[in-house]
């Protein structure tokens, strides 16, 4: 009998810690919206709405025509953080290159001061918010032809 309890403890132990080493499913990273404002000597340069995923880079960039030098370009990568997500900024401006980071929970906006009057300003919110949904309620679409 305390051969047999053995085993049978022995095997359900063996199955637990089988399951446990079984690779977990990878979750979707989230996908976020950004309204980005930015400005330089107190003048608005651009104000991008972007849609991207955690993780990933996002970009955008403005040119007054096709072939002409572009007014701005703008990186940005959204790392999840506990809590929040950390956004690592990259931006061009004819004046020059500009780098720095942003700590920001779901419906957070905050401003980043880059040095020389160069300022971001920035709203970051997962999509599949409530939040997110009310705000395009409130925007409606333009339709243009």
């Amino acid at each position: 009998m305390p051969r047999r309890f053995f085993l049978i403890l022995s095997g359900v132990a063996l199955a637990a810690l089988a399951t446990a080493c079984l690779p977990r499913e990878a979750k979707d990273p989230d996908q976020l919206y950004f309204a980005v404002e930015v400005t330089e000597g107190g003048s608005k340069v651009g104000a991008p709405k972007l849609v991207g995923f955690a993780n990933h880079e996002v970009s955008v960039e403005k040119r007054p025509s096709e072939n002409a030098e572009p007014e701005y370009q703008l990186m940005m990568v959204p790392r999840e953080e506990k809590g929040g997500y950390e956004l690592s900024f990259k931006l061009w401006l004819p004046s020059g290159w500009k780098e720095g980071r942003l700590k920001l929970a779901h419906g957070e906006e905050a401003k980043l001061a880059m040095g020389d009057g160069i300022e971001l300003k920035v709203l970051l919110m997962r999509v599949d918010s409530p939040e997110f949904r009310l705000l395009m309620a409130e925007r409606p679409a333009k339709l243009t032809i």
